[in-house]
């Protein structure tokens, strides 16, 4: 049953759709209890609560971001973010990605945690 599982996610995600459509055949994947235990077994070896955050593990960096853009506590997917700034960023108001891209250094130094080099490369990460 793994095996078969495991086939139809990679069958998904060598598709040539777009990473928001991988992702969300992903997570309507296991629609039968037998693939839904297959699921939860994996869901708990990563401590991840849906199978897109166990497969943005396998996914470039560039289609992460652009799938958790506008998804809260994604923060640390961007350079410069660890689980600390994350969660200064977050106690300060901006919890998604694309929120983080509209802030400028200025805004980045005032939060507590975040200096002009951790700035730097937030910003960074946008320009690439």
């Amino acid at each position: 049953q793994y095996i078969n599982y495991a086939v139809g996610l990679l069958t998904i995600f060598e598709s040539d759709a777009p990473i928001s459509e991988k992702m969300n055949v992903a997570l309507a994947y296991a629609n039968t209890d037998s693939l839904k235990h297959i699921e939860n077994l994996i869901l708990s070896h990563y401590g991840a609560e849906n199978i897109a955050d166990v497969m943005s593990r396998f996914c470039a960096k560039s289609d992460c971001i652009e799938y958790y853009f506008d998804k809260p506590h994604k923060l640390d997917l961007i350079d410069g973010v660890n689980k600390k700034v994350a969660s200064a960023l977050e106690e300060a108001g901006t919890f998604t990605i694309k929120a983080l891209s509209e802030l400028n250094e200025s805004d980045l130094i005032k939060i507590k945690g975040i200096g002009k080099i951790s700035a730097a490369k937030i910003l960074n990460s946008f320009t690439k």
